[in-house]
């Protein structure tokens, strides 16, 4: 179990209150001044009794430090018409861990406990992902944006396919997501936000298991008849492959329907590659998964924190009946 401190409640509401304070601003500078914010809020979060942790805290503030050092630079330059957007992108891209300049995430993401690596995935991204909209309007970011677009969705999902820890599978498929993400921000903000709800809702129901068994890597899914998933698992981890009619299926299938409208059709290939990709070491978990599940037993809080996140995936059984009423 993750390490508690009664600081950190102190840590995670600065947290939350800096990510609003972010988000309502206008200001590039407040902007970063939260983003900033939430980076010393995250740190003490992710410390544990563990020289692990220490380590990954250390690494996750050096990589940080040295995208704000770029962003910073990218924002007092001008110079150059194009250095100064370049900066602040390839910055703000450092700083979510998209590709290519993801190598920093799994090697941090594995020395984590579960809700320290589920913050890094989600909170952490919010306002970069915010200010990596803005930049994008920037007519020449967008030919780069797109360039990084399919960069990330064929790393997230080739890369992933070689790996057995966990933590590091679901790193490489936050950064397939993150392909989409960035798509979505081309196009406006309903569509980003809605991708990101809905992700970070289906990545809890598949973190939230493994939190409370204490799985790590594939091996442990098979040789700890205590803490296996099976078909709980199974939902979420299917859902967050985009596998139909789960809920994680719900923002592709509204953000495919709505680029073939668009001049942005062409990354669909990439983007669909990248997903079926993906689906392939999700099956070989899932199967895993249910055939090491057969002799399981679970206890009452256990089971009705996994039939909450099962109800949670399901929900996308209603995404027919919701598309045609609109």
């Amino acid at each position: 179990m993750m390490y508690f401190h009664p600081s950190h409640i102190l840590f995670f509401s600065s947290l939350m209150l800096a990510i609003i304070l972010g988000l309502s601003s206008n200001s590039i500078f407040i902007m970063w001044l939260s983003m900033e914010a939430t980076l010393l809020s995250f740190i003490p979060l992710t410390l544990k009794k563990n020289k692990y942790s220490t380590e990954s805290s250390i690494k996750y503030f050096l990589i940080q430090s040295l995208a704000s050092i770029l962003f910073i630079m990218g924002a007092i330059t001008s110079s150059s018409y194009l250095i100064s957007p370049f900066l602040m992108m390839f910055s703000l891209l450092m700083k979510m861990g998209a590709a290519p300049t993801h190598q920093w995430m799994p090697p941090v993401a594995e020395g984590m406990s579960w809700p320290s690596f589920y913050l890094l995935i989600t909170s952490q991204k919010i306002i970069p992902l915010t200010m990596y909209m803005f930049i994008t309007k920037h007519q020449y970011m967008y030919f780069m944006s797109i360039t990084f677009i399919i960069i990330s969705a064929l790393i997230g999902s080739l890369v992933g396919l070689s790996q057995t820890s966990l933590q590091k599978i679901l790193v490489y498929s936050s950064i397939s997501h993150m392909s989409w993400l960035l798509t979505a921000t081309l196009m406006n903000n309903f569509f980003w936000i809605m991708y990101f709800l809905l992700y970070s809702f289906v990545l809890a129901s598949v973190v939230v298991p493994f939190h409370l068994n204490s799985i790590f890597s594939i091996n442990q899914m098979i040789y700890k008849n205590k803490n296996h998933l099976g078909f709980f698992n199974s939902l979420a981890l299917l859902s967050l492959g985009g596998m139909p009619p789960f809920t994680g299926f719900i923002p592709k299938l509204i953000m495919t329907t709505e680029l073939t409208k668009m001049s942005y059709s062409f990354l669909l290939f990439p983007l669909l590659t990248s997903t079926f990709i993906s689906l392939f070491f999700y099956i070989r978990m899932v199967l895993l998964s249910i055939l090491s599940s057969l002799t399981t037993t679970y206890s009452n809080p256990i089971m009705f924190s996994l039939t909450l996140t099962s109800i949670l995936n399901l929900t996308g059984l209603l995404a027919p009946s919701i598309l045609f009423l609109t």
